[in-house]
């Protein structure tokens, strides 16, 4: 933006991101069968809005810190969970809006690395209340090491 010598600016940096895991709990006594196996495929794509500050150390160089509202997008993602004895339920995984914040430096106003880290959001949105009961809950977060080159 042309206020204070450039140093503010907005970004839009749309990314697609994919996470799949899973994990097999054993001895669990609530569940007949004494495991509990949970496998979960996230995909999707996230839509920040960026403020960034640059803080200017020399006509090729600068520094930034930046926040960012994420909005999220999932493609097809599940959250499976169960067993053999008692079978499998499957969770539609629906996000929420979230909040990120980095620090990078910038050179020659073409190349960039960036260090940032979203905060939790919430991949049950649908599960979350029913019937007036809280019953599903999540928390994803992302740290993320960006390597960046402006075409604009």
């Amino acid at each position: 933006m042309p206020i204070q010598k450039n140093k503010w600016a907005f970004a839009f940096e749309p990314t697609y991101q994919k996470f799949t895991g899973q994990k097999t709990i054993e001895g669990v006594s609530v569940v007949i069968g004494g495991q509990l196996v949970s496998e979960v495929d996230y995909s999707s794509i996230e839509l920040p809005l960026t403020l960034r500050h640059y803080f200017l150390l020399d006509n090729n160089s600068k520094l930034f810190a930046d926040v960012s509202v994420v909005f999220d997008s999932p493609i097809a993602s599940t959250l499976e969970f169960g067993n053999s004895i008692t079978g499998f339920k499957r969770l539609k995984l629906v996000s929420s809006e979230s909040f990120a914040a980095g620090v990078g430096y910038k050179h020659k106003n073409k190349y960039s690395i960036q260090l940032q880290h979203q905060f939790g959001r919430d991949l049950l949105v649908n599960e979350f209340v029913r019937d007036g009961k809280l019953n599903w809950f999540s928390t994803y977060t992302t740290s993320s090491l960006i390597f960046g080159y402006t075409l604009f």
